[in-house]
């Protein structure tokens, strides 16, 4: 397959991706009621295993100036970071690009169902929990008035699929990676990314792990139902 063939299938599988996951937002977007009791459920099991945790977290960023640091994380170095390993993953010609695609793909699939089947809101909509939007300190990255809010589902709470992809990302530079530093900072990578995601108000903790059964559940679905296969016979076509 020529480069500009193999660029222009990749990008359809983009498309797809994409237009999964604003039918979910578009399906979730009048579920608010739902969405609201979801998270009362969510936050009284938290209660009761004792990790109800995220407005400690939240208290503690705001007493810090590191609060912009954390928006920035969260909203654009995550996305830089999870489009350029795929870019440089794709652009090396190895051959484990297909089966990270693939794994990203499927979790993503499976967690936009989820945001259909269980809207639920985040923590930083819940006000009357003491939870702010840490976005509103960032001009242009709060989801509530920024151009961020005609981009997302504002249900779209569980899972995290910002915990899922920094886990996709760094568990593979760390198992392929030879390097200290690069190994290390594949560690840091998700917890890092555990502590953005519920200290701004955008997760809570279980959503955080619910992450990860999905993503054994992924790597299942990849490994023993031949999707890699699929879309690699639909990519030689």
């Amino acid at each position: 397959m020529n480069p500009r063939e193999a660029w222009r299938k990749e990008s359809v599988v983009a498309l797809v991706l994409l237009m999964a996951y604003f039918s979910a937002a578009l399906g979730s977007s009048d579920r608010r009621e739902a969405a609201i009791a979801h998270f009362h459920d969510l936050a009284s099991l938290e209660r009761r295993l004792g990790i109800f945790v995220e407005l400690d977290l939240q208290r503690m960023l705001l007493r810090t100036p590191f609060v912009a640091l954390v928006n920035v994380f969260y909203f654009l170095l995550h996305s830089m970071i999870v489009l350029g390993f795929v870019l440089v993953l794709f652009l090396r010609g190895r051959g484990e690009y297909a089966r990270v695609r693939n794994i990203l793909v499927c979790f993503s699939l499976i967690s936009f169902l989820i945001y259909w089947l269980y809207p639920l809101a985040p923590p930083r909509i819940m006000r009357e929990y003491g939870f702010v939007d840490t976005g509103d300190q960032s001009p242009g990255m709060d989801y509530e008035t920024g151009f961020l809010s005609r981009l997302v589902n504002p249900y779209a709470a569980m899972p995290s699929v910002h915990m899922g992809y920094s886990l996709i990302v760094g568990g593979f530079i760390y198992l392929r990676s030879r390097a200290r530093l690069l190994r290390l900072l594949a560690l840091a990578y998700p917890a890092l990314m555990l502590l953005a995601v519920t200290s701004s108000g955008n997760h809570l903790l279980i959503d955080c792990i619910a992450s990860v059964p999905l993503l054994l559940l992924t790597l299942l679905i990849v490994d023993r139902l031949d999707l890699q296969g699929w879309l690699a016979r639909y990519l030689r076509r």
